[in-house]
């Protein structure tokens, strides 16, 4: 068995990235590791889940 395809949801509209996170999480080939809503969001989350 393969480990999930980690994804970063990315939209600066919270009522898509929630409807993504939702659609994502009934497929458990990917999993949600993060949020973000503007490019800055990106950088710093990105940067705290490489150092994980």
């Amino acid at each position: 068995m393969t480990a999930p395809t980690q994804i970063l949801l990315i939209d600066d509209h919270p009522l898509m990235r929630q409807g993504m996170r939702q659609l994502l999480e009934l497929d458990h080939q990917f999993s949600v590791v993060g949020e973000a809503s503007n490019g800055t969001t990106v950088s710093n989350l990105h940067y705290d889940l490489s150092r994980m």
